[in-house]
């Protein structure tokens, strides 16, 4: 993982399944990761249980290491089939996690593999009293496979074979089925002499315990170690979330740019996928990173990566806040940014107040929507009939976004069967059934307001904005307000909450904007957000005069629609947010087109501490 780094044999993924009943990192672990940490072209897979003591133990590991986590009922063999699957090397080496693994045991494993003998398939360790077991493959504690044999008896599927079919004994570390795959198809075997020790097995792990499987976190690119001009994105990129939104937003900015880039995806969260194509060459060659991902998930992300992604490069931060403070558990993750971007002013005055970092304002990017939906009216849920459409999630804290603000208003306007219809459209309430519970009590006994909670693809959202005749949020604080900026883009009138990041793009000319008060966020929420936080308490009475406005001028509200359509699209297109994004390359001269005399940015900063053991050089909470 340095210069020291070698490279003895061939390149190797080591597979550590780490399952009940291990009561704390399991003693292989120290030893699998201290041998990847000496080869530049090894890397290590980790399939655990989630149990607290061994995430803590992960949580230590640095570079070439993909971490699997929980997907239930799969067992041990459908763990290790899972951790094979992964590996990405010629050689896939297997390693009991009770097995006390001496110094060079990995390039003693893989020693065989480049002896020029393609027939030796196996390579196997596990008596530490260096005599020949009768079945090698059955009581091995480390076996080394080569690419090929794996291939030839099935692939990683074979691995998983049920326990009730791997009961007799002779399986071992493999199972009965591989072991006897193996010897069927006539692969040679060889042993390697290591002096192990093997304090227990994990062979009692029981079908159907909850165990972690799904995609690694991070599956590491190539890193080289010279750089050249250009962004190296990275974020979620592949999960259906905002914070993902947001990725694939930026990444298709800065290609319109033109600047150089490739893009990453990490998927250390446990939101569903969402489709995306990958820009770039697959490696991070460029000289500057661009992290598209929120401060509470961005150690994380440290940890998995390693030092080696902030080695000669400059490091920008996308954050996402929805409050005019940052809290102080966040406060730590300005250590691995040089700057930061904001999608809004309102975020952009948050950050500057928690940093003297530089934080620059690059809008997030709203397409650009023309006539109506593809997607039918009837197939997004609403009414025939003129509707108001206001959207939440219950994991972003229902309180925040208000949504019985939205019903109260709606209530005070219109008498019940007067005509419009408001469709509450929300995501995740079995997340908060309190909250749920509230919403569903408040529009009880109003068969003109329906409450809709589904998930639904993006474009079938955005269907569901464009189809309404009115949005309504009268939410306490936003960030940027992405649905908001949506149903403007579909040339939509909007009534919201004339407060944060929605007023970089609402005025009084687009939009219906609602007076409020800023108050203090209620204490229940302290775990949460800042104890010093306020909000905003949008007037009810005005958001239900404004409702009836739109109702009764539907001309003049279809009007104001249009004119947020085209604010919309000349302040957060695409090519808006690439001219930020090119401006501000060109600032750090770091642009596509560097001027001789451009501003060099300052030194990246030095990983924070635990990455790569070394402390970093940075003091007080921005500087460094």
């Amino acid at each position: 993982m340095g210069d020291s780094a070698t490279s003895p044999g061939p390149a190797v993924s080591v597979v550590l399944v780490i399952g009940p009943p291990t009561p704390a990192p399991p003693p292989a672990l120290a030893g699998a990761r201290a041998a990847v940490e000496r080869r530049a072209d090894a890397e290590l897979i980790v399939v655990e249980d989630g149990q607290p003591a061994v995430r803590t133990a992960l949580l230590e590991l640095r570079g070439r290491v993909r971490v699997a986590h929980p997907l239930p009922h799969v067992g041990a063999r459908g763990a290790l089939a899972e951790g094979v699957r992964l590996a990405g090397g010629s050689v896939v080496a297997i390693v009991d996690p009770a097995a006390e693994l001496p110094d060079g045991w990995l390039d003693a494993m893989t020693e065989p593999f480049a002896g020029g003998d393609p027939g030796v398939g196996v390579v196997v360790a596990g008596r530490s009293d260096g005599a020949e077991a009768p079945d090698p493959l059955g009581e091995a504690a480390v076996v080394a496979l080569r690419r090929v044999a794996i291939e030839s008896i099935g692939g990683p599927a074979a691995f998983g074979t049920p326990r009730s079919e791997d009961d007799a004994p002779g399986g071992g570390l493999l199972g009965n089925r591989v072991a006897a795959a193996l010897r069927g198809a006539c692969w040679r075997v060889r042993t390697a002499r290591l002096a192990l020790d093997v304090v227990a097995a994990t062979e009692s792990w029981p079908p159907g315990t909850p165990i972690a499987l799904s995609r690694p976190a991070w599956s590491p690119p190539v890193l080289p170690k010279m750089v050249r001009p250009g962004l190296n994105v990275i974020g979620l990129l592949e999960a259906a979330c905002g914070i993902g939104d947001a990725g694939r937003r930026y990444a298709e900015a800065i290609e319109r740019a033109g600047v150089a880039s490739s893009t990453f995806a990490f998927h250390g969260h446990s939101s569903p996928e969402a489709p995306f194509t990958h820009r770039g060459d697959g490696q991070l060659s460029f000289d500057t990173n661009l992290l598209v991902i929120n401060p509470d998930l961005l150690p994380l992300f440290a940890m998995c990566v390693g030092a080696e992604l902030w080695v000669g490069r400059y490091t920008i931060g996308i954050w996402f806040w929805e409050l005019e403070t940052l809290p102080t558990r966040h406060l730590g993750a300005l250590d691995y940014v040089n700057e930061l971007w904001a999608s809004s002013r309102f975020i952009t005055d948050c950050l500057g107040r928690a940093t003297d970092k530089p934080v620059v304002t690059v809008p997030l990017p709203v397409r650009h929507r023309t006539g109506r939906p593809t997607i039918a009216r009837a197939e997004t849920g609403l009414p025939d009939r003129f509707t108001f459409l206001s959207t939440f999630d219950f994991g972003s804290i229902a309180a925040r976004k208000n949504g019985l603000g939205a019903v109260e208003a709606f209530c005070r306007a219109f008498s019940p069967g007067e005509g419009p219809a408001l469709v509450v459209k929300t995501l995740n309430a079995r997340a908060d059934r309190v909250g749920a519970d509230q919403l569903n009590e408040a529009v009880a006994g109003r068969p003109d307001i329906t409450v809709v909670d589904r998930y639904l693809s993006d474009e079938a959202m955005s269907a569901m904005v464009g189809h309404a005749e009115c949005y309504v949020s009268l939410h306490r604080s936003e960030g940027f307000g992405l649905s908001l900026a949506e149903a403007m883009a579909w040339g939509r009138p909007v009534v919201a909450t004339a407060y944060s990041g929605n007023t970089d793009y609402m005025t009084d000319e687009n939009s219906y904007l609602v007076p409020y008060e800023l108050v203090a966020v209620p204490s229940s929420l302290s775990t949460v957000y800042p104890p010093t936080a306020r909000w905003a308490e949008p007037s009810i009475d005005d958001a239900a005069r404004r409702l009836r406005q739109v109702w009764e001028h539907p001309e003049a509200a279809d009007a104001r629609g249009a004119r947020a359509q085209l604010d919309i699209r000349r302040t957060h297109s695409s090519e808006a947010a690439a001219r930020a994004v090119a401006a501000r390359l060109q600032a750090l001269g770091r642009g596509p087109r560097v001027t001789r005399n451009a501003r060099r940015p300052s030194a990246p900063p030095r990983p924070p501490d635990g990455i790569a053991g070394r402390r970093p050089a940075l003091t007080g909470r921005g500087r460094g």
